[in-house]
């Protein structure tokens, strides 16, 4: 069990195979009260980077077992890819504690 999860950019992905089992894995990785944090595509700019999610999405399937404490806007890093874009892509991202 671990204290912090990062996911950057998995779970929109695992989400489509099974959206309880990837927050199941997720709970199972923390210890109790650990802290997950994950950053995916934003629904906010739809035509530039990852797969995208809406606040909703990224929240719901964990409302029953996190208490999230926050989601929030950002953008990516530059990457290689990202460089030649205006600008990196919009991010969506939030935290939450296991409970």
């Amino acid at each position: 069990e671990f204290d912090l999860v990062f996911d950057c950019q998995c779970y929109h992905v695992v989400r489509q195979i099974s959206e309880s089992k990837a927050v199941d894995a997720v709970r199972r990785c923390l210890r109790p009260g650990g802290l997950y944090m994950v950053l995916t595509g934003n629904d906010s700019e739809p035509e530039a980077g990852p797969s995208v999610l809406s606040r909703k999405q990224l929240t719901a399937p964990f409302i029953k077992s996190f208490d999230i404490e926050a989601v929030m806007e950002s953008r990516f890093d530059r990457t290689l890819h990202y460089d030649t874009l205006d600008r990196p892509p919009l991010a969506g991202g939030g935290g939450g504690e296991g409970s």
